[in-house]
């Protein structure tokens, strides 16, 4: 199993942009995404496009993802709380 984080491990769209800035919370905490509370993150979120967008990214995305290969149970169980 990998011990790389997912930026460094697909093309992540923040990388090499300064971490403090991101809107993506794993990479701003420069942790792995398999390693985040996303269910957390997900449901403090209000109401409204923003939070339909992110579960929509990664419900479609995640799972497809070379990070999900490598972390399957870890992201499996993030997934699974989206769609509860």
């Amino acid at each position: 199993m990998s011990n790389k984080k997912c930026y460094e491990i697909i093309k992540c769209p923040f990388y090499n942009t300064e971490p403090r800035k991101s809107n993506c919370p794993v990479y701003k905490e420069q942790i792995g995404c398999y390693h985040y509370n996303w269910g957390d993150f997900y449901k403090q979120m209000p109401e409204g496009k923003e939070k339909q967008d992110w579960k929509n990214i990664m419900l479609q995305n995640c799972p497809k993802c070379e990070v999900h290969k490598l972390h399957k149970k870890e992201v499996d169980s993030f997934l699974i709380d989206l769609i509860k």
